[in-house]
């Protein structure tokens, strides 16, 4: 599936080797992150400003200082290290997704700004030159929200052009085809309906045609980000990669804040990195696991090949020719792929040492606590989901997993209740009980 956000990249590609020598460097790092979890900032940014003047080819403590400034909303900043951390490490994509992550929110939280003050300022405002007089004077000439407010204004305009898109959301595409229609037999090239027919094509998976249209609009329109965004996704889907680069380009050319164009292509970014991982290198990797049986790197990015195509026999038989007796990491992966290959006891053992290596992080303790409700140790289980809790209360999938265990010791009012705060935080209106039976 080509939609995905896939977490495991940040472990997969965290560091481009795991040696002996990164081991203190992997430390501080770890250090920091138990305080970023914690929202100490000051104590996180401290202990990886530390670890830059010791390790300053470390990428991924350049990584973790951005992630502590994007945290405290300071995006120009946290960009610049999310920079210096692909320049360290440029083979490695996940500082290209973050940057492209921080972008897109850097924009969304200019676009919240600018619309709310927007909508204070032109309350009682119907022309649209009064409108992009008072969105001006409130956001100091920025003309970010205008773009977003002013298409929403030429759209209310044409009551065609309004009527496909309410049909496009209702899911009655041939009652939107026919709206536009009517668009472009009072105006052939009116660029937005021709997009938006497109848009109903893509809806459809028929991206071929999509991009037919989607060409006669940008035919129409040489500066609009949001058809180049769209003919960018198009090409995605139709694995026309370089196409894609160049229209996604073209919209930033054309628009440098559209959040959509920074958001589609760190997704089209994790996907083309785990295609190419998974096309190219299984059988390199296993060789140089073969040859090189100390290389720890290319053993833990096999294992995770493995994973993502389902085959954790493979991934636990990799995984566990992987030796460093401190890197918690490593021991938290043997504890995860040995888990999902139902070996309990051997997961058991690895999810304690990365326990002992590193006390503080909560994605452990889920680990351990999924390990011991597998095996039956409930209150065990308990007792580790409340831990995680404790240090990451925003963690949604620790109330999933709590909710199941305590539903199968018979405890259905506080499993209710967990799977009920499980479904408030990922906005889903469904009963609990559906997923308790």
């Amino acid at each position: 599936m080509k939609r995905a956000i896939l977490t495991i990249l940040i472990m997969l590609l965290i560091s481009p080797s795991v040696c002996a020598k990164d081991n203190t460097a992997q430390m501080i790092y770890a250090d920091a992150y138990g305080h970023l979890i914690k929202n100490n900032l000051f104590e996180s940014k401290r202990l990886y400003e530390k670890g830059i003047k010791i390790y300053p080819n470390s990428s991924f403590l350049y990584a973790g200082l951005g992630d502590v400034y994007l945290k405290e909303k300071k995006y120009d900043k946290a960009l610049e290290y999310y920079t210096q951390a692909q320049r360290k490490s440029p083979a490695n994509p996940n500082y290209k997704i973050s940057f492209y992550n921080v972008m897109a929110e850097k924009i969304n939280a200019k676009i919240q700004s600018s619309v709310e003050l927007f909508f204070a300022a032109s309350k009682n405002a119907t022309d649209n030159a009064v409108i992009a007089k008072n969105i001006m004077a409130v956001n100091n000439e920025d003309y970010t929200a205008l773009r977003f407010i002013t298409d929403f204004y030429q759209d209310f305009n044409d009551k065609d052009l309004q009527e496909g898109n309410q049909e496009r959301f209702n899911g009655k595409y041939d009652k939107a085809v026919k709206a536009y229609q009517n668009t472009l037999l009072k105006a052939p090239d009116n660029y937005k309906a021709l997009n938006n027919i497109a848009l109903l094509y893509m809806d459809k998976k028929d991206f071929k045609t999509a991009l037919v249209y989607l060409k006669k609009s940008e035919e129409n329109n040489k500066n609009s980000s949001y058809i180049y965004n769209n003919l960018a996704v198009c090409s995605f889907y139709l694995n026309n990669y370089n196409e894609m680069n160049s229209y996604f380009d073209k919209a930033l050319k054309s628009y440098k804040d559209y959040s959509s164009v920074y958001n589609n292509r760190a997704a089209a970014e994790i996907y083309i990195a785990l295609n190419s991982f998974n096309n190219q290198n299984i059988a390199a990797l296993a060789g140089i696991a073969k040859s090189h049986p100390d290389n720890i790197f290319a053993k833990r990015t096999l294992a995770s090949l493995y994973n993502l195509k389902g085959d954790y026999s493979n991934a636990a038989a990799v995984i566990n020719t992987a030796n460093n007796a401190y890197n918690f990491n490593l021991f938290y992966l043997k504890a995860l792929y040995n888990f999902k290959n139902k070996d309990y006891l051997t997961a058991n053992a690895d999810i304690d040492k990365a326990i002992s290596l590193y006390s503080s992080n909560p994605d452990f303790f889920i680990l351990k606590a999924r390990i011991l409700s597998a095996t039956g140790d409930l209150s065990g289980a308990a007792e580790y989901f409340e831990k995680s809790i404790s240090k990451r209360p925003s963690n949604n999938t620790i109330y999933y997993y709590y909710a199941q265990s305590l539903a199968k010791i018979g405890r259905f009012k506080e499993a209710g209740m967990m799977m009920s705060k499980y479904l408030e935080m990922n906005n889903i209106k469904i009963s609990s009980d559906v997923f308790l039976k």
